[in-house]
């Protein structure tokens, strides 16, 4: 009986021993999910700032931009009138 209570208390102890590892991997992921989420919101607000800021620029020929917008997830090559050279 003694070798089996010492058996079980030191299966226990492994066992807390594991669910400490397994808590401080939890308290890892957590942090990093917190940290991602608040990039992820940083760089939201980068990309609206960065759309604000070239919203008023025009480029010559705006209507390709058009053209290609029209032309984008139809899965057909994007084409336009502009040649170089």
């Amino acid at each position: 009986i003694s070798d089996a209570s010492q058996q079980q208390s030191r299966g226990a102890s492994e066992i807390a021993g594991t669910m400490d590892v397994i808590r401080g991997f939890t308290g890892d992921t957590a942090t990093g999910a917190n940290r991602t989420a608040r990039s992820v919101g940083k760089l939201a607000e980068l990309a609206s700032e960065l759309r604000r800021s070239v919203a008023d620029f025009k480029l010559p020929g705006a209507g390709l931009a058009d053209a290609l917008d029209d032309d984008e997830g139809s899965g057909a090559p994007a084409t336009s009138d502009y040649r170089v050279g």
